[in-house]
């Protein structure tokens, strides 16, 4: 159950990261283009972690 939650939460942080940076993309793009950056950043590094994560489980003998 917890592997489960760590991962449904890792996923909605991607999520969350995603969606600001598209915010900013879409409202201010001209002078928030560095901010928005660093959200995708954080996103790209939080879809590693999951991906990680994912792996390190099932390899544990977890289910998905």
């Amino acid at each position: 159950m917890t592997r489960n939650l760590v991962a449904i939460t890792l996923w909605a942080l991607v999520g969350a990261a995603k969606t600001m940076a598209l915010i900013l993309l879409l409202t201010a793009a001209d002078t928030r283009w560095p901010d928005a950056l660093a959200w995708l950043m954080l996103a790209f590094g939080l879809v590693a972690a999951a991906l990680q994560w994912r792996a390190r489980t099932s390899r544990l003998g977890a289910t998905p």
